[in-house]
């Protein structure tokens, strides 16, 4: 004989089903949740990968293992650069990365520390030969059943801090004077305010007293540039009164401070490997008073 099932039993029943059923997916989610480990990353090694007086290139490889036999997602990771513990460069990378079960993979996060943007945010430090900085990054993946998972990365550390060296006309000297023509000198002073000698290889110059032009050439015997400090290039420059005019005869022999124009590019280098060569413009104008 058939028993009908009323509405009240059904319901019942089906609600223990679902109660079952739900328990169950707990209890699997609950031990897949304790069978998924969170990757770990470190970073393995930071270089200086390029170095100029514009700029200095950092490269940092971050090392990502995946502690799971199954493979997972990277999704991306973001960094906040910082000095002084102020934030000074901030990104964020989404290119996903499949890691293996098992496995690990190496992401490489590269920074390029302009000097000039540096200085104008942080001027405490310009006389400085090197600054601490702290790299503060995360990586998100993709886990099953936990699903996005931050993971936290921090390196500490220091950049150096390069100046370009300065170019100034020191002093014009009267060393001799008659009535066809005059020798003077030339004092060029060159600052180094690095924490590392330079050596000036070479200093192509142009120099005008109003307007009129009182040398130009090269100069290219070998000049060091020490360690903050100064040093000075005299230039000897012979004046020929019958070629320039009598009108320059009387601008030495007077008293009067002269209006000068210095101008051109010198070619420096330093002892070390990795920072290029620095091929410096400079164009300086002024008055000076020629000493005797």
């Amino acid at each position: 004989m058939k028993m009908k099932m009323s509405a009240r039993t059904l319901m019942s029943i089906l609600c223990i089903l679902s109660f079952v059923f739900l328990a169950a997916c707990s209890a699997v989610n609950e031990l897949l949740s304790n069978s998924i480990q969170k990757p770990t990353a470190n970073v393995n090694n930071v270089r200086i990968s390029g170095l100029s007086f514009d700029a200095v290139d950092l490269l940092f490889d971050i090392n990502v293992n995946n502690p799971n036999s199954v493979g997972i997602n990277l999704q991306g990771f973001d960094y906040d650069f910082t000095i002084n513990s102020n934030s000074f460069l901030q990104g964020n990378n989404q290119d996903g990365l499949q890691i293996e079960g098992n496995g690990s993979s190496t992401v490489q996060i590269p920074l390029k520390v302009g000097f000039a943007d540096l200085y104008r945010t942080f001027q405490s430090i310009k006389n400085l030969d090197s600054t601490g900085y702290e790299l503060k990054t995360g990586f998100t993946f993709d886990l099953p059943v936990l699903g996005a998972v931050r993971i936290p990365v921090n390196k500490s550390g220091s950049i150096p801090l390069l100046k370009l060296p300065k170019i100034n006309l020191s002093s014009l000297k009267l060393q001799k004077l008659n009535l066809t023509g005059a020798d003077v000198e030339l004092a060029i002073n060159l600052e180094n305010s690095n924490g590392f000698p330079l050596n000036l290889d070479k200093l192509n110059y142009e120099f005008d007293v109003n307007g009129r032009k009182w040398g130009l050439g090269s100069v290219t015997q070998g000049m060091q540039l020490n360690s903050n400090g100064s040093s000075t290039l005299r230039i000897p420059l012979s004046l020929n009164f019958l070629e320039m005019g009598r009108s320059v005869y009387n601008l030495i022999s007077g008293d009067n401070n002269l209006n000068y124009s210095l101008k051109g590019n010198a070619n420096i280098s330093s002892g070390m490997e990795l920072l290029k060569a620095l091929d410096l413009d400079f164009d300086k104008n002024g008055s000076v008073n020629l000493s005797r």
